[in-house]
């Protein structure tokens, strides 16, 4: 089984498809906008950046002028291929096909994992390339998988190795990759970040230089573009203050992250209910002793670790804490969080919330899933990760940030929930 990097494995089973695979093709193929196909579920690509796109056409041309004199083995942009690992459907930004494996390509898609996939990481898509179409790509069998991340500059590839496992392959002290899947194909990794767009201009007045060339000493290697290249983190496009200003008077809901502000879709009258019963919950147990505060879906937790401003579903804020809140935000880790995901919300949820959460230090994190009916409760130790907390034989959790607090984990699938007086009463003595 796979480990991912946040420590967490990846799930092996998984609900039964929405929308079966031989549906969603000629679907697809019929819409004009991009998608994936993830456990039964249509995923809508977001369209890239101009960046990105500058970035993808520039690998496209490296790798077309390295595989194109063969004249059989291809190279694909934007095409959907097949795993049925997990199963999934998904588009990498490109992909590249040996003569060996081009029987697995179909009309429509390809069959079957590509020898190498690039996928050129913009903000929208972090998570999904950095952690899911990693293990995606891993145990699908994708032999070479380069992920370029044009946000922070950074470039990494990565070969299966015997176990299975992706191991990280390092550049030269020149700061060139060298392909194992196409051994004479070698990338001046700085490039990436000058190349693409200095040809623009270049195109107009001399040939241009070869890509896989080293970068001359004359290019400033800490601008892109005319820009200082950015750290862990760009500068944010929107400052918190002025996000807080602003998302007082929005109507909505919405969140911040790393200076952009995101918008949250509406809940489902089930997520609206369920998110409830569990506050009622809470709240039972932590007014009468008067241990701390309940808030829902509506106050703001800024965490500095990314930096984001999140809108929780619940969280609970002990007594001790009470100097986090800032009037109209807490400033800093509540307690405990509980998010109830939702199709919109599964990828930030799972995975850009829980590595968040457990960066800014949240002790205690409650996932629960209505779409495969599981739920996960995590508890922060001592070596600042998460660990899942068991339940008990009989189905039962208990909080380990309020002791008492017991939930017994079939109540949150049953449709009508129960009442707080009937779960109570359903405890045992």
């Amino acid at each position: 089984m796979t480990t991912d990097t946040s420590g967490r494995r990846l799930q092996t089973q998984y609900a039964p498809p929405l929308i079966p695979w031989e549906e969603y093709v000629p679907w697809a193929l019929a819409n004009e906008f991009p998608s994936e196909w993830l456990d039964g579920r249509i995923v809508d690509v977001v369209t890239q950046n101009l960046r990105s796109n500058l970035i993808v056409q520039f690998l496209l041309e490296v790798l077309g002028r390295h595989v194109k004199p063969k004249n059989i083995e291809r190279v694909m942009f934007n095409f959907l291929m097949w795993l049925p690992n997990r199963p999934s459907g998904r588009v990498p930004d490109l992909m590249y096909i040996s003569n060996e494996h081009l029987n697995r390509l179909t009309d429509p898609y390809l069959d079957g994992p590509a020898d190498l996939v690039i996928e050129v990481v913009s903000i929208d898509s972090l998570v999904r390339d950095r952690h899911d179409k990693f293990l995606e790509y891993q145990d699908g069998g994708v032999r070479e998988y380069w992920l370029i991340d044009e946000y922070h500059e950074e470039a990494r590839f990565y070969i299966l190795g015997i176990d299975g496992r992706y191991q990280e392959v390092p550049t030269s002290d020149d700061g060139v990759y060298a392909s194992k899947v196409l051994p004479d194909l070698c990338l001046s990794v700085e490039r990436l970040w000058h190349e693409p767009f200095a040809s623009l201009r270049e195109h107009w007045t001399f040939s241009r230089p070869d890509p896989t060339l080293p970068v001359q000493s004359t290019l400033a290697s800490n601008e892109t573009n005319g820009r200082h290249a950015p750290g862990r983190y760009g500068p944010p496009l929107v400052s918190w203050e002025h996000f807080h200003d602003w998302v007082g008077t929005f109507e909505g809901r919405a969140e911040w992250v790393d200076g952009e502000i995101v918008e949250i879709v509406g809940d489902n009258f089930r997520h609206y209910f369920l998110v409830h019963f569990l506050a009622n919950l809470l709240s039972r147990r932590v007014d009468p002793k008067r241990l701390g505060l309940v808030f829902i879906e509506t106050i703001l937790m800024k965490l500095s670790s990314r930096p984001t401003g999140r809108v929780p579903d619940i969280l609970f804020l002990a007594n001790d804490h009470r100097d986090q809140m800032k009037g109209t935000y807490i400033d800093g880790p509540a307690d405990l969080v509980i998010e109830v995901v939702s199709p919109d919300s599964e990828i930030r949820d799972r995975d850009e919330k829980w590595t968040e959460y457990e960066a800014g230090g949240v002790h205690e994190y409650w996932l629960i899933d209505l779409l495969r009916s599981e739920a996960h409760f995590y508890v922060l130790r001592d070596d600042s990760r998460y660990h899942e907390l068991p339940l008990s034989p009989d189905g039962m959790f208990t909080s380990s940030v309020l002791p008492g607090l017991r939930v017994r984990v079939d109540w949150l699938w049953r449709d009508p929930l129960p009442t707080l007086d009937e779960a109570l009463a359903d405890l045992p003595a």
